[in-house]
């Protein structure tokens, strides 16, 4: 798996169907830059599951937009789903959301909060 930080490195390397892209966080990595997308390329997708990969892309995206919506069940139950998915290759990214929504559902974010990650902040919640 690669992963490719802004729209603009997407444009520059030229994406296109021959590739699994899967959107991951939106990162702001210091004051002074924008914030900027993620991504991740798969390339090594099983051919067991060539099959479902409209599927599961739909799966992930719709994970995403429960988690940027604050729906921490609904994102929790597709993680669950998607676990094991692309031969495991994204699993760490789901771990990370599920360790999130654990602290955000003991201490839940302001009602500002856009879903960016700031590491320069140390925004990631802690856990105890």
């Amino acid at each position: 798996m690669q992963i490719i930080f802004g729209r603009k490195a997407l444009e520059l390397i030229g994406i296109d169907s021959a590739y699994t892209l899967l959107e991951l966080d939106t990162i702001q990595p210091s004051p002074d830059h924008e914030s900027e997308p993620s991504y991740c390329v798969l390339t090594n997708v099983p051919l067991t599951e060539i099959h479902l990969l409209e599927q599961k892309n739909k799966m992930h995206n719709d994970m995403l937009t429960f988690y940027r919506s604050q729906q921490w069940d609904e994102c929790e139950d597709l993680i669950k789903l998607l676990r094991g998915s692309w031969n495991g290759e994204i699993d760490s990214f789901y771990d990370e959301l599920l360790q999130r929504m654990q602290q955000y559902r003991s201490q839940p974010p302001e009602t500002n909060w856009d879903a960016v990650y700031r590491p320069w902040l140390n925004s990631r919640p802690q856990l105890s």
